[in-house]
């Protein structure tokens, strides 16, 4: 993969690590909750695998990239589940914990590298990612999900910053967005 970076873009100033395998992706795959009772080793080692060691072998294998440049930034893409543990997600709330300490502690190993590392989430609405959360639009109208593109300027602030600047934080978009007079819930909501 670093071979890849280096010959198609010549280096590399931010990496983001966004992918993640949520619960509607493991067991029997209808629900966005397993109980615990029910939940497989193979289910636990797919969600870690995918949500806690993946960004932790991009950030191993693209690093060299982001020294080279001297400084840069990492963000790793989060959820409410990093922040509080959730009945029935046991493996999507321990890999996304995971993630905040390895956001947090990398922050401190590499600020002395000019390399800020930070966590991004949507905060306290979920994005709509798929066709299951529209089809759930459908039947209930009253559930709220955001767009994916309020994402975008709360992340576009943390790819500017470096060791010097923001670093070893969670910023929640939501909140972030609203701070910055990007405009309120009601403007990131998807209609239907």
């Amino acid at each position: 993969m670093a071979k890849q970076v280096q010959h198609s873009f010549g280096g590399l100033d931010v990496l983001v690590n966004n992918a993640a395998l949520r619960m509607n992706q493991l067991g029997k795959k209808d629900s966005y909750t397993i109980p615990f009772t029910e939940l497989t080793i193979e289910d636990w080692d797919n969600a870690i695998n995918v949500n806690l060691r993946g960004p932790f072998l991009c950030i191993r294998e693209l690093l060299p990239l982001i020294r080279k440049k001297g400084g840069g930034s990492i963000i790793n893409i989060s959820a409410g589940g990093g922040k509080r543990g959730m009945a029935g997600r046991v493996p999507y709330c321990a890999s996304k914990f995971g993630l905040e300490g390895l956001t947090q502690s990398l922050a401190l190993e590499f600020q002395s590298l000019n390399i800020a590392v930070n966590s991004l989430s949507p905060g306290k609405h979920s994005i709509l990612t798929d066709q299951e959360k529209r089809e759930q639009l459908k039947v209930n109208r009253e559930l709220v999900f955001m767009r994916p593109e309020m994402m975008v300027p709360p992340a576009v602030f943390l790819a500017l910053q470096n060791g010097s600047g923001v670093t070893g934080q969670h910023l929640d978009a939501l909140q972030w967005i609203a701070q910055n007079g990007l405009g309120r819930i009601e403007d990131w909501k998807v209609k239907v």
